[in-house]
């Protein structure tokens, strides 16, 4: 525009050339499908699939400054509390977690257990041996989740990117795998001995 193009003009100018410098990475399907990371990495893009991944491996030091909205130090100061928050909602979510444990999900395993067992002791099936089996797995599954839990909120690292690394890769693994034991056993349980409240009962507990 400073040499008397258009302001029209020079806007389709400025778009075509950057569409043809950047096409490549152009994408206009689902992003949340799970042939969108495959072609990204065709595309040689970077694929941050978790909070800490995004701050430690993302270069928002470089645009800010560029720009002169931040300085170099403030950028990292950013990152290192965005890091320390993420930090501390985990072990909260951890801590919350293993207190369901013990008081509820367990208590409610070894119930449904005692009445199945008490069923098949007055009328044994094939259904409910395998539902026993079941649970008894749950219930396993439950408890070592918890105990692993235990140890992992116990490690500390100095570093905060370490450390909120090994809540990504390590502490949400562990919680993912007693989330859906949970579940699994919620449906096994009856209303008394499942404490705590049901999906639905969420959904419509402000509601009759």
């Amino acid at each position: 525009m400073a040499k008397g193009m258009k302001a029209h003009e020079a806007c389709v100018q400025v778009t075509t050339e950057t569409f043809k410098k950047h096409s490549r990475v152009v994408f206009d399907g689902d992003g949340y499908a799970d042939s969108w990371p495959i072609e990204a990495a065709k595309l040689g893009l970077p694929n941050f699939s978790s909070t800490p991944k995004a701050l430690i491996g993302a270069d928002q030091e470089t645009i800010y400054t560029r720009t002169k909205v931040m300085k170099a130090d403030e950028c990292n100061a950013r990152i290192n509390v965005a890091l320390e928050n993420y930090i501390k909602t985990k072990q909260i979510e951890a801590k919350c977690l293993v207190m369901m444990s013990g008081a509820y999900f367990e208590p409610a395993a070894q119930q449904a257990l005692a009445r199945m067992g008490a069923s098949q002791a007055a009328a044994k099936t094939k259904v409910t041996t395998r539902k026993i089996e079941r649970l008894a797995a749950l219930l396993e599954t439950i408890g070592s989740s918890a105990e692993k839990m235990e140890g992992q909120l116990a490690h500390e690292e100095s570093d905060l990117k370490k450390e909120a690394t090994f809540m990504d890769d390590v502490v949400n693994v562990t919680m993912a795998e007693m989330r859906v034991a949970a579940d699994e056993l919620e449906g096994l349980c009856t209303p008394e001995e499942w404490k705590l409240p049901t999906y639905s009962e969420m959904i419509f507990i402000q509601h009759e």
